[in-house]
């Protein structure tokens, strides 16, 4: 059984207490409700308004290996989701060696955008944009 925290500064660093939240993005840890450990975090910053939409990246995703296809990821997003006021759009990068995560973002609605390959990376190494729309 999990716990949701979303995390305001206490006990973080300044640096992520300034890029999460300045501007109304949110940093969410995830723990477990009887050991209090840490199974997977992630963050949503704030990057801009274009007409009026407010688009979010999403980052930092990271998941216990022990706790990975257990579903701590979607509770996170969807949590993450849930807290942020007037958000019209999120996005957020995944390369093409990533199929979990990348199944992930699929199930929870995300669509790629755009894949470019990566100039300092072996070849065949691609970067995805995914993009999650939240308005009509």
């Amino acid at each position: 059984m999990l716990l949701l925290k979303q995390r305001r500064g206490r006990g973080l660093t300044s640096p992520l207490t300034s890029a999460y939240y300045d501007n109304g993005g949110t940093f969410v840890v995830a723990v477990t409700r009887d050991t209090d450990q840490v199974v997977g975090v992630v963050g949503a910053q704030y990057k801009q308004t274009v007409d009026g939409r407010k688009l979010f990246q999403l980052r930092r995703m990271s998941i216990h290996s022990q706790a990975r296809g257990l579903g701590v990821g979607g509770q996170l997003v969807h949590f993450l989701e849930s807290q942020l006021q007037d958000m019209s759009e999120m996005y957020l990068y995944c390369s093409n060696v990533q199929d979990p995560a990348r199944r992930l973002y699929h199930r929870l609605g995300f669509q790629i955008m755009d894949s470019s390959d990566y100039r300092d990376w072996p070849r065949g190494f691609q970067v995805c944009r995914f993009e999650k729309s939240y308005y009509g």
